[in-house]
Parts: structure tokens; sequence; C-alpha cells
């Protein structure tokens, strides 16, 4: 009797040994099944992120400078273009001055700083040209910027060499055959100017927006 009681109990100890192993396998085969589900939901993730990524320029990037200042004095600046399709910019105070006869205005493109003890993030702009075409080009400190074959013109405005809040992008863009330049701040305008030949230089420096 004795023996047949102890061989009960192995009997019994065996079962919940050998259900307490199954069950286990069983919680490592599901473990193993959802860790293999979510890898291939991770795969199928990663291989269907869009691949339209941001191509943003370092000139776009955010910035931790300080805004421009909520009091900056700033004025029109209008677009001409000439019957030879060559385009310059032009402070607007009112009236069409003797150097823009026989140019068309195009409206304004932006509106700029005419002096830079408002902000001493300020640089000049100025106004170079070949005698057909016009190129703005920023000063570096106290160095008037030049260009081989480009005379300045005298004219200038101040404008932000970096990007800072309150700021948007001048876009630089030329006719590779013909060396014309457009300057413009609107990316509609940029894309269409690329689309009809011409090549975006960079970005030229930023504005009061």
């Amino acid at each position: 009797m004795l023996t047949t009681r102890t061989q009960r109990h192995q009997q019994i100890v065996l079962s919940i040994v050998t259900f307490s192993l199954l069950g286990l396998g069983l919680v490592t085969v599901s473990l193993g099944l959802w860790s293999h589900g979510a890898g291939e939901i991770r795969s199928q993730a990663a291989e269907t992120k869009p691949s339209n990524l941001s191509t943003t320029t370092p000139d776009l990037l955010p910035t931790t400078e300080p805004p421009v200042p909520s009091g900056l004095v700033t004025q029109s600046v209008v677009r001409y273009v000439n019957r030879q399709g060559s385009r310059r910019l032009w402070i607007n105070r009112g009236t069409t001055p003797k150097e823009l006869l026989g140019w068309t205005p195009e409206g304004e493109v932006f509106r700029t700083a005419l002096e830079a003890h408002s902000d001493d993030r300020l640089r000049p702009t100025l106004e170079l040209t070949n005698g057909y075409h016009f190129v703005y080009l920023l000063a570096d400190g106290t160095q008037a910027p030049t260009l081989p074959g480009y005379q300045p013109t005298g004219q200038q405005f101040y404008a932000y060499p970096q990007r800072i809040p309150g700021t948007k992008p001048v876009f630089e863009l030329m006719q590779l055959q013909t060396g014309q330049r457009l300057f413009t701040t609107e990316t509609s305008e940029r894309d269409q100017a690329i689309q009809a030949g011409y090549q975006l230089v960079k970005v030229a420096f930023y504005v009061a927006d």
C-alpha cells in the first residue's frame, strides 16, 4: 500500500512537472512568435517610410539667434526689368530715378533696412553690374564684395547674412546661357525659373519677413 501511494505521488509530481514544462514551452513559443511579428512590423515600417525626406539646405536650418528687432525700419525694394530681360532691384523712394528710364517695374520683392544701426547683425548689400546684368553681393565685414568683370553702382541696402527668426531668404538664380540674374523670395517663382533654364546659385541674404 505504501509503495502504491508513493508511486501515485511520483506520478502526480511528474505530471505537474510535465505540464509546467509544456506551459513554459508554449510561453516561449508565443514570445518568439510575438517578437518575430514585431520585428516584421518594424521592418515594414522602415521600408515604407517616406522617400521625400526634407533636403533643407544649411542656409534654411533653424537658428537660436534673437529675432529681428520689432522696431526695425524697412523700406520697399522693387524689381525692374528692361527690354533685354535683365533685372535689377531698387529701393522705392517714391520717384523713379533716371537710372531706371526704360525699365519696367515688376513689383515689390521684399522690404529691407536702409541703415544698420537698428541691428548690428545687418550687413550692406551692394549692387554691381557688368553693363548688362546686375548682381547683389553681401559685404563680409568691412570689405566690399567684388566680382570679376563687375563694377559697383553705388546703390546699397542692408540685409542679414544668416537666417534668424523673422527673416526670409532671398534666392539668387542665374541663366547660364545669358548670365541674367534673378533675385526672389518666392519659392514658386524660384521653381518656375529653374524649369525655365535658370540655375539656383545660393541664398544671397536674408531680409525681414
